[in-house]
């Protein structure tokens, strides 16, 4: 089995790399615009894991990289900031008959393209999972678990958390870009009383533990999300809910942004550089990731939390335990997000297999 990974010595594709060289006998190719780059990440990680990993180039914008490159892989995982080529990546992978995932933003304009390629891929027995990481990527996945274990399931409510010390870490411009342009697609959707309701004001508090403690968090819809009440006839209530930056990003520097965005469309990149700013400025330096999942049904509640104080180790490993089952087989074709792709039981087993905290609490008790 031969993995490549574009975007292979970025933040998140470097751990992707490691977890999965740990864990699997895949050849494993790191991939990006800068051949050095990846060349020198690869050798790094080959001495870290003592296993042989390979660096080269290819770059999202051009698809004849993409072809040259993807005709000797079984499986292309996506951690580049490059939603604007997303057709170019998706339509490479299918032209080289090479399969998918992605751990990249749940962009509409990623997942239009996806779904038009869909019939395509069915045709060619592909399988192309996207949303990967852990939000989006685990929210969803946490919700089947639960209902596994409560079938009766009522109310599945997943809250989420995260700082990074921003002044710490590179970031490409593209990815700022991104992040900020998505905030115009943004979802404040959760599914209650049987159906869904879009309301910003539509907020929950939840207890994180530390070093968040308990935070006001809002809603945010996940493609990962809709289906849930289809899946589960008896859930009334559900949503993801996401904790903010800190006051000054929350109430400031974040509406002067949806503002600039709206007045000026094309203001994206001086957008993103202020929204930047205000991170490195603002946000504060704690390095943590929560997700917690509060579920009810039929009397019995059940509560999930999963947590690393690397955020970025938090959207690797999900992503490498979903690869581990995309591995083991059998064939999954077909367009999955990757928390409907996974087994949710064996999914959180081997994330906390690698080194994330994952704790389950009132599994069948009565509330």
């Amino acid at each position: 089995m031969n993995i490549a990974i574009l975007g292979g010595y970025g933040n998140a594709g470097r751990l992707v790399a490691r977890y999965l060289a740990l864990r699997t006998p895949a050849t494993i190719t790191l991939l990006g615009r800068h051949e050095e780059k990846a060349r020198e990440a690869a050798a790094a990680l080959s001495q870290e894991t003592g296993r042989s990993l390979c660096g080269g180039r290819a770059d999202a914008a051009d698809k004849a990289s993409l072809l040259s490159v993807l005709r000797a892989a079984d499986m292309l995982v996506v951690a580049a900031s490059s939603v604007d080529h997303a057709q170019n990546v998706a339509e490479a992978a299918l032209e080289t008959h090479t399969d998918y995932f992605d751990i990249q933003l749940s962009s509409p304009k990623k997942l239009a393209v996806l779904q038009r390629l869909e019939p395509a891929i069915r045709e060619q027995k592909r399988c192309f999972i996207t949303d990967g990481g852990y939000h989006p990527g685990v929210p969803a996945a946490m919700v089947r678990y639960a209902h596994r274990r409560l079938p009766q399931l009522e109310k599945a409510n997943v809250g989420g958390a995260f700082c990074l010390d921003w002044k710490d870490r590179a970031f490409s411009d593209e990815t700022i870009d991104e992040f900020v342009t998505e905030l115009k697609a943004y979802d404040p959707s959760v599914f209650m009383e049987g159906r869904w309701v879009r309301r910003m004001t539509l907020a929950r508090a939840f207890d994180f533990g530390p070093p968040f403690g308990k935070k006001g968090c809002v809603p945010m819809c996940f493609e990962e999300m809709r289906s849930l009440p289809e899946q589960i006839p008896t859930l009334r209530e559900t949503g993801f809910f996401i904790a903010g930056f800190g006051p000054v990003i929350d109430y400031g520097i974040m509406p002067l942004a949806f503002a600039g965005l709206a007045v000026m469309p094309r203001s994206a990149r001086a957008v993103a550089k202020f929204f930047r700013w205000g991170l490195d400025h603002f946000a504060g330096s704690t390095m943590a990731a929560v997700l917690l999942l509060d579920a009810e049904g039929a009397g019995e509640r059940l509560t999930l939390r999963i947590a690393h104080d690397d955020p970025y180790v938090l959207t690797a490993v999900p992503a490498a335990a979903a690869l581990l089952q995309y591995l083991d087989g059998p064939p999954k074709p077909g367009l999955w997000t990757q928390a409907h792709f996974v087994d949710p039981d064996r999914f959180f087993d081997d994330i906390q297999a690698m080194g994330v905290d994952v704790v389950r609490e009132g599994e069948g008790e009565k509330g």
